[in-house]
């Protein structure tokens, strides 16, 4: 019999690359930009949060206070906001930073106002944004912000571009209690679940990375997988949207449902809806039972190749759609992708829908995208556990793959993308939809 501690310490150091679709904004642009329903919406008003803040701070505390209650019935596993942290109107501290305590994202985020230049919208006379994150400026040194100044109109399409890739800038870092920030003792979601909690960018995987539906014995022995947040995420920014639109504040509303939309488009992303994809449970069992007889290599080896995969996928999928992109090839399967399904459910949009739906079509092609990855990439990129990721060989990627040959298995590859982008967009498109169909009804009441 495999002990538990064993098989959670196996399991402690997951692969720590948490960034699901690298530059979300791109896959929602293509994903959004010929939804009709969303195109008929007017332009919005950019403003400052704490003015929506100010504006709705009695009205905010009891919607707080009401979110906090529903969360807890819906998800037994989200750890109580401790009541000290709970938004209180007129109170000595901020009213920002009372925001950011009471629904406990890092409040050193910078949420200052910009719009995410596209391929297809550039910045044109807007001076750049260079950080609008909590990270160095070499983070974000391949994409492009423009600043936008308070009263400034804006496209809803272009508020949920933005917004849903914000959370990717630290919006998650740092809020658990071993993670040494000066607000990570305060929130009370205890030690980092998985992971190595000293890694910066390593705190944020439990709220971008949901493991729903590994087998009952994963869980049995290792009872923290369940606690991942992203669906927590969505339903608390979803109803941050309502009450933002109820409030009579769009811009917000759409900020804040791009948030919860960055969450779910993560879940479909196969490596971050399974723990260890191309690794099966008896193999995890074995190498696990090899750690616990003083024999880790072969556990660090599996960690080392999934993080690998992860990595080369994402790397792979953003540059070639910024080279499509920047080259007008809008016809490209690849780009078609985003707006080439239709989403059907036959029921309404309900808040397990994320679990249930979305991370489950992710979790069944996990082992299918993982093979195809180590048919269609160098050795080294995917095969070599010692192998480690820099930035110049991120860059060398693609004239690898080119420089290989292997046409056939790239185009097995782009066809499981192709498979991956329709349910993105597909998703992307039914989230957003069905949020604001619902949110305007209720309005018009």
């Amino acid at each position: 019999m495999v002990q538990k501690s064993g098989f959670c310490a196996l399991l402690l150091f997951l692969p720590s690359f948490v960034y699901s679709w690298q530059e979300h904004g791109l896959g929602i642009y293509l994903s959004l930009e010929k939804s009709n329903y969303l195109n008929q919406q007017k332009a919005v008003v950019a403003n400052e949060l704490s003015t929506f803040l100010t504006e709705s701070e009695g009205e905010l505390e009891l919607f707080l206070e009401e979110l906090e209650k529903k969360t807890k019935e819906l998800f037994p596993h989200y750890p109580p906001r401790p009541e000290e942290l709970a938004f209180r109107r007129k109170a000595s501290s901020g009213i920002v930073q009372r925001f950011a305590h009471a629904i406990r994202i890092n409040p050193e985020l910078p949420l200052v106002l910009y719009r995410q230049a596209h391929p297809k919208t550039p910045c044109g006379k807007h001076p750049p944004y260079r950080k609008p994150s909590v990270f160095g400026v070499d983070f974000l040194k391949n994409y492009r912000y423009c600043r936008l100044k308070v009263g400034e109109r804006i496209s809803p399409l272009e508020v949920l571009v933005a917004a849903s890739d914000e959370p990717d800038h630290g919006l998650d870092i740092g809020l658990f209690e071993d993670n040494g920030s000066r607000h990570s003792r305060l929130y009370g979601f205890g030690p980092q679940p998985f992971g190595d909690p000293r890694l910066i960018y390593s705190s944020q995987a439990p709220f971008h990375m949901g493991f729903y539906h590994e087998a009952r014995l994963v869980f049995w022995a290792a009872p923290f997988l369940k606690k991942t947040y992203p669906e927590v995420r969505i339903f608390q920014f979803r109803e941050l949207s309502r009450f933002a639109f109820r409030q009579k504040n769009p811009y917000w509303g759409y900020r804040f449902l791009g948030w919860a939309l960055h969450y779910l488009t993560d879940l479909t992303q196969p490596y971050h809806a399974t723990v260890l994809p191309g690794v099966s449970l008896w193999r995890m069992l074995w190498i696990n039972f090899l750690a616990l007889l003083g024999f880790p290599r072969a556990k660090e080896e599996a960690i080392n190749l999934v993080s690998n995969r992860h990595t080369a996928l994402e790397e792979y999928q953003w540059r070639v759609q910024k080279e499509l992109l920047e080259k007008a090839q809008y016809d490209h399967i690849l780009i078609k992708a985003f707006a080439a399904k239709e989403f059907r459910h036959p029921l309404a949009y309900f808040p397990y829908y994320p679990s249930q739906v979305v991370a489950k079509e992710a979790w069944q092609r996990s082992s299918i995208l993982d093979n195809l990855l180590v048919e269609a990439f160098p050795q080294s990129y995917v095969l070599d556990p010692s192998f480690s990721y820099t930035d110049e060989n991120k860059a060398l990627l693609m004239k690898t793959i080119v420089e290989l040959g292997r046409i056939h298995e790239r185009e097995k590859l782009d066809e499981e993308l192709v498979y991956l982008f329709e349910n993105f967009g597909a998703h992307s498109r039914f989230f957003v939809e069905s949020a604001l169909q619902e949110f305007f009804r209720e309005n018009a009441l």
